[in-house]
């Protein structure tokens, strides 16, 4: 496929469809999820009760699970399957809001939506080669050290097993690649903002996009590990919670760094109109103070006008916020942050309540 150039200005057509993105063979995956004669979530619920079926059917042939017996840790390798590629076509749809949320309040953009949207999705596809073939080792080894909590994933149809861990483990990092890479576009889009703090609309459009990647990461993090009996036990393993420093670090990090250099130039802005006005009431009131001196009265009652005007722009201008986000942006980020606490708290509850 083309190279394509990297969020260039363009003249074209504008479509509400997800264009084809590098690595192309991930888009015609998913392109063709999104145009079964049935909606993608039909599949993603065959694929968890089938792959559920038949591990309990092995399991139960085996001796591992009683006959008609229920184990919650044989269903988390489908429900991976369904809801990580189930998160890549969200991160998809939230993105595609995002860019047209950013472009229709952008006056006189000249931005090919189509185009920007791709270059957007993608990952260059050599380096989506490199992550695909990273993430099935990353997968594997996660497998393998998850038969130390959980024996029963090697004795259950071990190569459905590994397929689920590898499969999951490349979607996983190339998530993670490709919202690094959309975060460093997010600060180019930025330097090409007109800075407007009475419509900051485009900004927040892309901001709340980067707090949904960010809550989508930690979902990933903690969303591999709580959902199976020992979750609870490997969140607090030692090894575990210096991964999660790192990528909950790294996920904070990736939030606000990518907001600074438009916030920096927001409060510049913010600044040249407080000065703008300060130097207006500044004239208007020597003014005054002239008319006054000269017993000229009558300008006064106009002038005093003017600078009650003047002061209550500079008002409005001190109360507008200059971090590029809503209230609700930042509380989105920081809330997943919880889930651990929660998720032990009600392990507790249940535990006290039903003997667990």
């Amino acid at each position: 496929m083309a190279k394509r150039k990297s969020l260039a200005p363009a003249s074209g057509g504008v479509s509400s469809d997800i264009p084809p993105y590098n690595p192309f063979w991930l888009y015609r995956f998913f392109n063709w999820i999104e145009h079964l004669p049935f909606p993608p979530w039909v599949l993603g619920a065959l694929v968890i009760i089938l792959g559920t079926l038949a591990m309990h059917l092995d399991a139960w042939r085996q001796g591992l699970v009683p006959v008609g017996g229920f184990n919650v840790d044989l269903m988390s390798a489908s429900l991976f399957l369904a809801i990580i590629p189930a998160l890549w076509l969200i991160l998809n749809a939230n993105t595609r809001i995002a860019i047209n949320g950013f472009l229709e309040n952008q006056p006189g953009t000249t931005y090919n939506k189509r185009e920007f949207l791709a270059d957007f999705l993608s990952v260059p596809s050599w380096l989506g080669a490199i992550i695909f073939v990273a993430g099935i080792i990353f997968g594997y080894n996660n497998y393998l050290a998850v038969q130390s909590y959980l024996p029963i994933f090697g004795q259950v149809l071990p190569p459905y097993s590994i397929f689920s861990f590898t499969a999951v483990g490349s979607l996983i990092l190339l998530i993670l690649v490709r919202s690094i890479r959309q975060g460093i576009l997010i600060r180019r889009l930025y330097a090409s903002v007109d800075v407007n703090i009475f419509n900051p609309t485009p900004i927040y459009s892309l901001s709340r996009f980067a707090s949904q990647s960010n809550v989508v990461t930690l979902f990933i993090v903690y969303a591999l590990t709580l959902i199976n009996s020992s979750g609870i036990e490997l969140l607090f393993d030692r090894n575990f919670l210096v991964i999660q420093t790192i990528m909950i670090g790294s996920v904070i990090f990736l939030f606000f760094v990518q907001l600074t250099s438009i916030n920096k130039r927001m409060r510049s802005e913010k600044d040249r109109l407080l000065s703008e006005i300060g130097l207006n009431l500044d004239a208007v009131y020597k003014k005054i103070n002239t008319s006054v001196r000269r017993e000229r009265y009558a300008p006064v009652n106009e002038l005093r006008a003017s600078a009650s005007a003047l002061k209550e722009g500079w008002e409005l201008v001190k109360r507008i916020p200059t971090w590029p986000w809503e209230p609700e942006t930042l509380r989105n980020v920081l809330l997943p942050l919880l889930i651990p606490v929660v998720v032990y708290l009600l392990q507790r509850f249940a535990g006290g309540i039903f003997g667990l």
